[in-house]
């Protein structure tokens, strides 16, 4: 598409390297980051928030989008969301966000059907084609050509905050005990979301979702970048690593509940706690929202000194950290029975 080629020119005039699906270097040096413009993923990510299956926090902002664009959904409209909802419930087999993968991973609608078919089966993934054409037209005035994530990632390249978030991404690699020059890259999947609330992002894989509105500079976006990366880089510590934290963490009082909210409030301490403070200046604040439920909203601000302390000295996240991680869970302890 017109957007796609546009970017791949500015990228490489910024000396930021194409590959092969289309993706190119948003960072380098001390962390490298992929970035693609998608408009597969876009209308993939667009319909599935029309059909309320995202899981994503902008559902409301998308449909209201709809809406106010086209007018309410018709008979066939809701037809095509109905299916969607059926063939999104039955698979893929991978996962609840695999098929939110296969679009981000894929160059194109095409390539993510194929890698879908062999767990979807023929006629679903003709159904979810179907669904898909049913919205396409409509997604693209939406998509105005990748107006909104092409122009993003053009600001960004340009921009000086690129590598401060490379830096701190670099130390967040060290603190996973992650060399990103030595295992899989991650990719930042751009797509739009319209003004008037918050953003939606989510990690698949390698693959991070990432929404943005009109006119956000990279500053913007860095606490979900960074929100999102550290998803990746958890991923990235080895099982036996992983299988020993929860052991020592399930045998701290509530560690157990730490230990499940810890996968949402340790991304958001790096993200909306550590780059927030860095990157966003005077709008950065503890009693503002980090994150959209309680328990990972107070946990993510009870770990935040933690975690910036271990970035700042170099500490690792290994089974002594996340002991102490645990400890700072906000629960608090069973009522003490005094025997009669």
């Amino acid at each position: 598409m017109k957007a796609a080629a546009a970017l791949l020119a500015v990228l490489l005039a910024g000396g930021a390297a194409a590959a092969e699906d289309g993706s190119s270097a948003l960072l380098g040096g001390a962390y490298p980051l992929e970035a693609s413009v998608s408009f597969s993923a876009g209308l993939f990510h667009w319909v599935d928030s029309l059909a309320g299956t995202s899981g994503g926090k902008t559902i409301p902002l998308h449909q209201s989008q709809f809406e106010e664009r086209f007018g309410r959904p018709d008979a066939k409209d809701m037809d095509a969301l109905r299916r969607f909802q059926a063939i999104r419930a039955r698979g893929p087999a991978r996962g609840a966000n695999g098929m939110l993968g296969a679009f981000l991973e894929g160059p194109d609608l095409e390539g993510a059907l194929r890698t879908l078919r062999p767990e979807l089966g023929e006629v679903d993934t003709e159904g979810l084609r179907a669904c898909l054409e049913h919205f396409r037209e409509r997604y693209a005035q939406i998509w105005q050509d990748g107006k909104v994530p092409q122009g993003f990632l053009e600001k960004a390249l340009q921009d000086p905050v690129r590598k401060d978030l490379a830096e701190l991404l670099g130390r967040m690699a060290k603190f996973f005990g992650f060399d990103p020059t030595g295992g899989p890259t991650p990719r930042l999947v751009v797509v739009p979301v319209p003004q008037g609330g918050g953003t939606h992002a989510e990690a698949v894989g390698r693959n991070l979702l990432i929404e943005v509105r009109p006119l956000e500079g990279l500053a913007d976006q860095a606490p979900p970048i960074v929100h999102e990366n550290a998803h990746f880089l958890w991923n990235q510590v080895p099982v036996e690593k992983r299988n020993g934290i929860t052991r020592t963490v399930g045998e701290i009082p509530y560690g157990k509940e730490a230990l499940a909210a810890l996968r949402e409030a340790l991304p958001t301490a790096l993200g909306q706690g550590v780059a927030g403070r860095a990157f966003l200046g005077k709008r950065w604040s503890t009693s503002a929202p980090w994150y959209h439920t309680d328990e990972v909203d107070a946990y993510g601000k009870a770990l935040y000194p933690l975690v910036q302390a271990a970035l700042d000295t170099g500490l690792r996240f290994d089974e002594t950290l996340a002991a102490r991680m645990a400890r700072a869970y906000p629960k608090p302890p069973p009522a003490r029975v005094t025997p009669r």
